[in-house]
């Protein structure tokens, strides 16, 4: 009986330190899925909504900076006094949408716009780290810059969106 339980509790030990492990492996995987899937969802929405835009809007809302970007949408009812604008708050880890005020991702390390002209030069906003609505009207094309981390995963991503002329 004595080496029953002996052989019992051995296989329980064994049992549980399998099960821990497994745990611990599947709430990392859970953490990488859902880190890369806040990027992609970050990407395709900022994405669609910059090839719909029908100008960027430097002088309302937030305006447009290393850490935002405002459009005005082709849209019923929109217009450039309330425009779409993505915003990081880095102390919260969160990057916004600012319209219905949700947020597109969480844990958010590294959230960055960079604007270039037609000849491909970047365009430095010029008043108080926000673009000039001249420097607005000259940007041909967007980059994005985006790092999400949670645990000990992350994903990185980098995205450049076309403006049409006379966006």
């Amino acid at each position: 009986m004595l080496v029953a339980l002996a052989v019992a509790t051995l296989l329980l030990i064994g049992a549980w330190s399998w099960l821990w492990t497994v745990a611990g492996a599947s709430r990392d995987y859970g953490r990488r899925a859902e880190t890369a899937a806040d990027l992609a969802f970050a990407e395709r929405l900022i994405t669609r909504e910059l090839r719909a835009a029908v100008r960027l809007v430097p002088d309302a809302g937030v305006g447009c900076s290393e850490r935002s970007l405002s459009m005005a949408l082709r849209s019923p009812g929109a217009s450039a006094d309330d425009p779409v604008s993505y915003v990081w708050d880095p102390d919260r880890g969160v990057v916004w949408r600012k319209t219905a005020s949700t947020y597109v991702a969480e844990h958010v390390t590294l959230f960055r716009v960079t604007y270039f002209d037609e000849q491909g030069a970047p365009i430095v906003p010029a008043d108080a780290g926000r673009l000039s609505a001249h420097q607005a009207a000259a940007v041909a094309r967007v980059l994005v810059e985006m790092c999400v981390r949670q645990g000990g995963s992350s994903a990185n991503a980098s995205w450049q969106i076309a403006l049409e002329a006379g966006q």
